[in-house]
């Protein structure tokens, strides 16, 4: 497609085509956590689309948000920030509705990381109502909605507020076939089980999460980060061989 594109005459068209394939690009690298070549990519693919229609616009939204998500990769989380409130600006412009609730829970993520639990609760509360569609439906998108509620609520230690959330996020990431939020929620209703001193369901959360990850075609850094999450599970249980072996 790039081949057969490069060859046309310069035109609005042409480069909506090019940042296509940039952006397609730049989201497979992030997914296998080549997060330099994903912020090339990303660049390229902005650099290249125009802003005259309604594709083009979403494409940016679609490219600023996986720039966003390498920024986030390598530890800059003050970029990371600042590119993901870029990506919600364009998304909400074009009335976007499903970029505009993934860019919102990325910049959410961020809050939370930071520790401003207030101010990213608000957003995910917001995304989901966004998440409840005009038409009757309910984005797919809401199990992501449901694991950053899920977060916010264990964080401020509201337990059992954390597992509804959590349950939630696994019923929903179910109905929709997404492994990776299928996979976090798992993580965090296994931890919330451990913090209401409940170690069978700990247990029980713990190994599907585990089981999953070792079998579901996750993103690299995702599931490195739901490895991790894990492996923590098991040294809060003392179970360091097993937290030793998930971690090597």
């Amino acid at each position: 497609a790039s081949r057969m594109v490069s060859g046309l005459p310069p035109s609005d068209a042409k480069g909506t085509m090019l940042g296509a394939i940039y952006a397609a690009r730049a989201l497979r690298s992030n997914m296998q956590g080549e997060t330099r070549l994903a912020v090339e990519y990303a660049r390229q693919s902005l650099d290249a689309l125009p802003v005259s229609n309604d594709i083009s616009c979403s494409l940016r939204s679609v490219a600023t948000s996986v720039l966003g998500d390498a920024c986030r990769l390598e530890g800059n989380l003050a970029e990371a920030r600042s590119t993901y409130s870029d990506a919600v600006r364009i998304s909400q412009g074009e009335g976007n509705c499903h970029m505009t609730i993934i860019a919102n829970c990325n910049l959410a993520d961020i809050l939370l990381e930071e520790g401003q639990l207030q101010q990213a609760g608000k957003i995910y509360s917001e995304m989901a109502l966004l998440a409840r569609l005009p038409d009757g439906q309910i984005s797919p998108l809401i199990d992501r909605v449901y694991a950053g509620l899920s977060r916010v609520s264990y964080e401020a230690n509201r337990l059992d507020e954390a597992q509804t959330y959590a349950r939630q996020c696994i019923e929903a990431s179910r109905r929709c076939g997404n492994s990776e939020s299928l996979a976090l929620g798992l993580v965090l209703a296994a931890w919330v089980e451990h913090a209401q001193n409940d170690p069978e369901k700990a247990l029980e959360f713990g190994r599907a999460a585990e089981q999953l990850v070792t079998q579901a075609p996750l993103a690299a850094w995702r599931a490195v980060s739901i490895r991790a999450a894990v492996a923590r599970l098991w040294i809060a249980r003392g179970d360091l061989e097993r937290a030793s072996d998930l971690l090597e």
